[in-house]
């Protein structure tokens, strides 16, 4: 491999004079980390001069991602893990449930966790995405809009149809749910179009809950004390 030019090794120790980087690390390496409203200063390779004396200088392949230390980062991966841990707790699969009559096409018990689990997985990936994308506060407060009130009405659809037994409520709040969904869908696309993208499996899933939800009810109605099984 070639030696660096001397202009730009000059620009190297100067550079690690200013910034506290070994001489020893290419300028191509230089990875310029400046506090936000910084960004300018002289180029890596303009004249050789370096990266700006207020810049961090890090080698990108051994630099870990910052963006896995931000606050929104956690919160999304912990709605996704609320949402999903809730939804296997208030999930009781017992003699009730086992004697609803349910459509031949449901798919089996098992699947719905791993279902939920993927699902789940993309939304947060989407909501982070999505916060990344909004280029101010009024966009990032519309992201957490969004997935507030998407928390709100996913979290209530397992008490009412396992808890409380009423499969019939349950497919009243799931229209709020869907809607919710689907604002996610349509209104993260101007902040990231993968985002918008990510949570197509959500709403799928739960257009196809909300057929299984309509079936059972209409194959079990009425319900309440006089249909309640023990």
């Amino acid at each position: 491999m070639a030696a660096d030019p001397p202009l730009f090794t000059a620009g190297a120790k100067e550079g690690a004079e200013r910034t506290g980087c070994h001489p020893s690390v290419s300028p191509s390496d230089w990875h310029p980390l400046l506090p936000s409203g910084k960004r300018g200063g002289s180029e890596i390779f303009e004249g050789g001069s370096g990266p700006p004396a207020d810049a961090g200088c890090v080698r990108r392949r051994l630099r870990p991602d910052l963006r896995s230390m931000q606050p929104h980062v956690i919160a999304a991966v912990l709605w996704a893990l609320i949402l999903g841990g809730a939804g296997g707790v208030l999930t009781e699969i017992g003699p009730w449930y086992r004697n609803l009559k349910k459509p031949s096409w449901q798919p089996p018990d098992w699947l719905f966790g791993p279902a939920w689990t993927v699902i789940l997985g993309l939304a947060a990936w989407a909501a982070v995405l999505s916060w990344d994308g909004a280029s101010d506060e009024a966009g990032r407060m519309t992201v957490i809009a969004l997935f507030a009130v998407n928390f709100v009405c996913h979290f209530l659809w397992s008490p009412l149809f396992f808890a409380r037994k009423r499969p019939d409520w349950a497919l009243i709040e799931v229209v709020p749910l869907w809607l919710s969904v689907l604002a996610l869908c349509v209104m993260l696309r101007p902040f990231s179009v993968l985002a918008s993208w990510l949570i197509v499996p959500y709403l799928a899933w739960v257009s196809f809950a909300a057929c299984l939800n309509l079936v059972i009810v209409r194959l079990n109605r009425p319900f309440g004390d006089v249909r309640e099984i023990s």
